[in-house]
């Protein structure tokens, strides 16, 4: 029985030149709404104290998980998991609202 193909996303951020390099199986609306989705599940979840993880370049990883797997409590059908080497939740939902800006930024410039 082969493992199936869930959707993924896996982003790399250059601190030093702010850019963004993403690995994805989706399109870009898909990536879009993933993000999207993910950081509406962290709203409420409070601060983050920790220290940052002092890096060059800082990796985060989410993906679509299957039925009956429920991380954030908005649907009970599928959730979104994240693993990060950031070591702190605020800068990593930083991180992605920044890459949001971006991706909207390209879906708006294709439609132009």
């Amino acid at each position: 029985m082969t493992k199936p193909e869930y959707l993924r996303m896996v982003i790399n951020y250059n601190v030093a030149s702010g850019k963004f390099e993403v690995d994805s199986n989706m399109n870009l609306e898909g990536q879009i709404e993933m993000v999207d989705s993910f950081i509406r599940c962290q709203i409420g979840e409070g601060k983050d104290e920790s220290e940052r993880e002092e890096r060059d370049v800082y990796t985060i990883r989410l993906q679509l998980l299957p039925e009956g797997v429920d991380w954030c409590g908005e649907r009970k059908y599928e959730s979104i998991g994240c693993t990060h080497d950031i070591g702190n939740e605020s800068l990593r939902e930083g991180i992605l609202l920044k890459l949001l800006g971006e991706l909207n930024g390209e879906l708006e410039d294709r439609a132009a």
